[in-house]
C-alpha cells in the first residue's frame, strides 16, 4: 500500500512513528552471520545506537538537493532507512544502501517491497572485501577499524583517479572525526549540520575533497614511503615529526619492530604488533606492554635486536619472572627492563 507524503512528514517526528508507518519490526538481535567487532552484533545493542534517525537522514537530503549533490552511499546502513525514506518522498536523489547483516538490510527491502517501492538501492555487501560504490557523497556512522580504513584507503584510489566526492561523517565512539581530520588530511570540511540524534558530536559534518587532493596525498605518501624503506634497509629510523597512523600501521603485523617511545624523561621500546587507533586524537594504543601513546612521543622505529630482541620476545610471550611481566624496555638514560611490580632492571 502506497504510503502519503503527508504522513510520511507528519511520523518523520520520531524514529518509532516512521517505522510503524513502514511496518518495519524490532532490530533483528543476536546475529550470528558475519559477525565481527566492525559489524556491530550484539543482544544490548539498541536500534537507536546502531541506526542513524529518519530525521538526520531528512537533514542530509535535503543539504544534497540544496547543493546539487546528485548521489548518496551509506557504508553500514543498516535497515537501510535512508533509502527507504528517500524512496518513500520521491526525493530527486539516488540513495544506495550498503550493509553486510542481511537480516538488517531485509527489513528495509521488505517494507520497501509492502508500500510499493522499488527494492534497487538496498546492497548486501562486504564492504572490506569490495571497492568503493560510485557515488557522489558517502555517508559514514562507523568507529574507527579496520573498515574505516580501508573505506579511506579505497577514497585514496579515487583521489588518484583525479575523482572528486563528499562526506559525510557522523561520531561515533569519540574519536572518529580527529581520525578524519589526521588521516583524510585530502579532505577539506565545509559544513556541520545539527543532529536530532544524541551522539559524542552534536552535528554531522560535510566534507569535500580538496582541490589539490591528488598532489596533497601524493606528497605524503612518497614521505612515508621513503621512511619506511630506509626502515627496511637500516633497520632503524629517527622520526622529526610526528608520525600519521597510515605510518604506524605498516608495522601492525610485525613481530621484531619496536617504536623509539621519548617519555618524560627516559626513551623506551613498544612493540609495534597489533596496535590499534587510539580513544584520544593523534594516538595509539600498544599490547606489548599495554599503553596509549601520543604520536609525538614516537621518535624512532628500530627493529629488535642483540639483548633487546631477547627481552622483546619474553614480553610477547607474557612470560612471569619473579618480579611479574616485562613491561617497558628502556634504553635511556641507562638500559633496564620495567616490571609489573614496578621495580627495574639494569642489562
Amino acid at each position: 500500500m502506497a504510503l502519503l507524503k503527508e504522513d510520511i512528514l507528519k511520523a518523520l517526528k520520531t524514529n518509532e512513528s516512521l517505522d510503524s508507518l513502514f511496518s518495519i519490526p524490532s532490530l533483528p538481535q543476536d546475529i550470528s552471520s558475519n559477525y565481527s567487532d566492525e559489524t556491530y552484533c550484539s543482544e544490548n545493542l539498541s536500534a537507536e545506537a546502531l541506526l542513524t534517525s529518519y530525521q538526520d537522514y531528512m537533514s542530509l537530503c535535503n543539504y544534497c538537493i540544496e547543493n546539487n549533490i546528485f548521489s548518496i552511499a551509506d557504508l553500514g546502513a543498516g535497515i537501510g532507512r535512508g533509502t527507504l525514506l528517500s524512496k518513500a518522498l520521491n526525493l530527486p536523489l539516488q540513495f544506495s544502501s550498503y550493509e553486510i547483516i542481511k537480516e538488517r538490510l531485509s527489513l528495509g527491502i521488505q517494507a520497501s517491497k509492502k508500500h510499493g517501492l522499488s527494492s534497487e538501492g538496498f546492497h548486501c555487501l562486504d564492504l572490506l572485501q569490495a571497492s568503493l560504490p560510485q557515488a557522489d557523497l558517502y555517508f559514514l556512522y562507523l568507529p574507527v577499524g579496520k573498515l574505516s580504513d580501508h573505506i579511506l584507503k579505497e577514497m585514496e584510489k579515487k583521489i588518484l583517479k583525479d575523482q572528486h566526492f563528499y562526506l559525510c561523517a557522523i561520531e561515533s565512539h569519540g574519536n572518529f572525526l580527529s581520525y578524519l581530520k589526521e588521516e583524510a588530511f585530502w579532505l577539506k570540511k565545509q559544513h556541520e549540520i545539527p543532529l536530532f540524534s544524541k551522539r559524542h558530536n552534536s552535528s554531522m559534518s560535510i566534507y569535500q575533497t580538496k582541490k589539490e587532493a591528488k598532489k596533497i596525498l601524493i606528497s605524503q605518501r612518497e614521505k612515508e614511503d621513503r621512511l619506511y624503506k630506509e626502515y627496511i634497509e637500516k633497520g632503524f629510523i629517527s622520526l622529526k615529526n610526528s608520525p600519521s597512523w597510515s605510518f604506524l600501521k605498516r608495522f601492525q603485523k610485525d613481530s621484531d619492530t619496536l617504536f623509539l617511545v621519548q617519555d618524560a624523561s627516559i626513551q623506551w621500546l613498544a612493540s609495534s604488533k597489533e596496535i590499534s587507533y587510539g580513544a584520544l586524537p593523534q594516538s595509539f594504543e600498544t599490547l606489548y606492554p599495554p599503553r596509549l601513546i601520543n604520536t609525538k612521543q614516537v621518535i624512532g622505529v628500530q627493529k629488535a635486536f642483540g639483548e633487546i630482541q631477547k627481552y622483546h620476545q619474553a614480553r610477547l610471550q607474557n612470560k612471569v619472572f619473579p618480579q611479574g611481566l616485562i613491561r617497558k624496555i628502556i634504553t635511556a638514560p641507562k638500559r633496564q627492563i620495567e616490571y609489573s611490580d614496578g621495580t627495574r632492571q639494569n642489562f
